[in-house]
């Protein structure tokens, strides 16, 4: 019906046969602006055009334009609701507050910046008690199974292995625990020893197959592995590693390593070069007490026929006292004293030879009874020879033994 009356609107529009002017008697009107104009033929494009205008007129309908209108038409709640949701995070996928904390962790031990590090492998792990399966020396563990992560961090040229629980809590490098086959070791790694000896060869410019490991200790290393860094600073942090001697025909260097081998540093002040004396490694038990905190230096002579022990001790006010052992009751006697003068100018020696550098090494060279062994403590170091090994000593330690023999008068 409605297409019957729009068709009758056009016919009523616009009749089949419109008569001219010239039909109905009246002369051809030509306005001014009509007047030279070109004639253009009638298109499709243009009969369509007034269709469409009298379609909208036959239907009353006015076109609005797209900006009139200020109404928002809102997205069904079905699609927001949809839009909003969180796709959840792939199982394997590493948490990113664990990528910044091994990363960190890294860039605090080495130097090297967090950016230029990068997640080479990771995966879930279940651990088997509270330490991750690194327990340190005499830790207790709690017994419970902690979920967790197992992490290598790398700079493209070496790399960092991480235990973690999902929190992040707990971080442990495994390197610092000398880990091989998921236990921690007290014996070298096959790896280690082979990355050791491969640099001492190139150090001292002798064969690999010419050198052997002749000690290894496992040690608790601060930001410097144990070298003392003079008038530098070390970072206090606790790096587990190792105490490595090696041997050849031309002498014996001593390395401070970590416990990867990724950090492996020649200890120069503890090193013989063109001697026979081979040092060895001190332990735990063979360390005296500390001697407190007012003594700047310490010398404790032992053995010869008798036995005897003679302690002396540079306190820090200049006193050099001797300490008398009568039957377990000790007591000192002043036997000499100095300037504080002189008591700085040994400290500033101590720090220019890097004698903590000598720390937990024996040059005795294993010596019987029947010789004097001189244990060495100042600047937090301790370090041990024997009264006819001073002259194949390290350069350093000679100097030392001159001056303190000068401090210390005993009459």
């Amino acid at each position: 019906m409605a297409r019957r009356r729009f068709n009758q609107s056009l016919f009523t529009m616009f009749p089949q046969q419109t008569p001219s002017p010239q039909q109905v008697g009246l002369p051809a009107l030509k306005l001014p602006f009509q007047q030279n104009r070109p004639k253009y033929k009638k298109t499709p494009c243009f009969l369509a055009t007034v269709m469409m205008g009298a379609m909208l007129l036959s239907f009353g309908g006015v076109i609005q334009p797209a900006h009139a209108s200020s109404e928002v038409i809102p997205a069904p709640r079905r699609m927001l609701v949809q839009h909003h949701q969180r796709r959840p995070a792939p199982a394997n996928r590493l948490p990113w507050h664990l990528v910044r904390q091994v990363r960190r962790d890294v860039s605090q031990r080495t130097g090297i910046p967090p950016q230029q590090l990068w997640i080479a492998r990771h995966e879930r792990h279940t651990w088997t008690d509270g330490c991750l399966g690194l327990p340190g020396q005499g830790e207790f563990c709690t017994q419970a199974l902690v979920p967790g992560w197992q992490i290598e961090v790398t700079d493209g040229s070496r790399s960092w292995t991480y235990r973690t629980d999902t929190s992040g809590q707990t971080l442990r490098l495994e390197e610092e625990y000398a880990v091989e086959d998921g236990h921690s070791s007290e014996e070298l790694s096959n790896t280690l020893r082979d990355r050791i000896l491969e640099v001492a060869a190139r150090d001292s410019g002798t064969s690999a197959s010419r050198l052997r490991i002749t000690e290894s200790e496992p040690r608790i290393w601060d930001g410097c592995l144990g070298l003392d860094p003079g008038r530098g600073a070390c970072t206090t942090i606790a790096i587990y590693g190792w105490q490595v001697v090696v041997s050849g025909s031309r002498g014996s260097w001593v390395y401070h390593t970590d416990g990867s081998g990724n950090d492996i540093r020649l200890n120069e002040t503890a090193s013989l070069e063109r001697s026979t004396l081979i040092p060895q490694l001190m332990t735990e038990d063979e360390l005296f007490n500390p001697p407190g905190q007012n003594v700047v230096f310490r010398s404790i002579q032992q053995g010869g026929i008798d036995g005897s022990v003679n302690e002396v001790r540079l306190l820090s006010d200049g006193r050099v006292v001797q300490l008398i052992n009568d039957r377990g009751n000790f007591t000192q006697i002043e036997v000499n004293r100095v300037s504080q003068q002189q008591v700085s100018e040994f400290q500033q020696l101590l720090e220019e030879v890097q004698f903590g550098s000598l720390n937990w090494l024996d040059y005795s060279g294993g010596q019987g009874a029947d010789y004097f062994t001189i244990t060495l403590t100042g600047r937090g170091s301790t370090t041990r020879y024997a009264d006819i090994t001073q002259d194949q000593l390290p350069s350093a330690l000679q100097e030392v033994i001159q001056a303190w023999d000068q401090i210390a008068i005993t009459g």
